[in-house]
């Protein structure tokens, strides 16, 4: 008798627990649909404690001869560039969104894809000439050495959002 007990409330425990496990799963896959590139960018530094933060942050900056002056600079202008990127690929994704709303209709407007389709080749354009753009900056404080340093770190980081994506 005290055996079945004790396998019942384990299968409750366990039924609870996948239960929670299904739904916090559920839950994270609607943020990241509704509010993808934010909790994307969070989530990176929520789960990274300050010491591996530190490590990253020595690991591209300890190898470099750049002056405070520079490291400000380039953070800064890093910052600047994170955040527009971040408003345009916004812009990228609700184009996209409405385009694809209106192709799934049973009879879709062929002006409005049309004016979608225009919409997103415009905010590619713009995200490709705000990377341009923040290169150029660089180029114009840091020398061809230090942009060796950055264009590889650069680099490092396209490479690993591939890879992620």
């Amino acid at each position: 008798m005290r055996n079945k007990g004790f396998w019942f409330w384990g299968f409750i425990i366990l039924l609870i627990l996948n239960l929670s496990i299904i739904f916090s799963m559920g839950y994270f896959h609607y943020k990241m649909r509704n509010h993808g590139a934010d909790i994307k960018s969070t989530m990176i530094h929520k789960h990274m404690s300050n010491e591996k933060m530190k490590k990253i942050r020595k690991k591209f900056w300890g190898n470099t001869n750049f002056t405070i002056e520079e490291k400000k600079f380039l953070s800064k202008n890093r910052k600047e560039h994170f955040a527009r990127m971040k408003v345009l690929k916004s812009e990228l994704k609700d184009n996209q969104s409405i385009l694809f709303d209106e192709i799934r209709k049973s009879k879709p407007d062929s002006n409005s894809i049309i004016k979608y389709k225009m919409k997103i080749q415009d905010s590619q354009k713009a995200i490709t000439d705000e990377a341009i753009r923040f290169y150029e900056k660089m180029k114009t404080k840091l020398n061809p050495e230090q942009m060796k340093i950055v264009d590889n770190h650069l680099s490092n980081m396209f490479h690993q959002n591939i890879k992620k994506n």
